[in-house]
């Protein structure tokens, strides 16, 4: 579904997905390997990529904006996000 018809809203509730939306579809997928930062940085260098995070770290619950620099994302992940680029300075 497109986000203006399922926008998100911060809250617990039940899923209204009905598939007949005009969503986009992925036609492709590839697996990265997260042991390889340069494959990483390869991957979305092309487009976004998803990951999968521990999301109840404190430092999640801390970050607010900006850069996302830390190393100690956990191992039991719970959340999947996007990334769609890396770096401070837009490389």
């Amino acid at each position: 579904m497109a986000e203006n018809s399922y926008a998100y809203t911060a809250k617990d509730g039940s899923c209204r997905y009905d598939g007949r939306g005009t969503g986009v579809r992925a036609s492709s997928n590839t697996m990265v390997s997260a042991n390889s930062i340069s494959a990483m940085k390869s991957a979305v260098s092309q487009q976004p990529i998803s990951v999968l995070i521990e999301a109840d770290r404190s430092v999640f619950s801390a970050y607010r904006s900006g850069v996302f620099n830390n190393s100690g994302c956990g191992t039991a992940l719970d959340h999947a996000v996007s990334v769609v680029g890396y770096g401070s300075d837009g490389n």
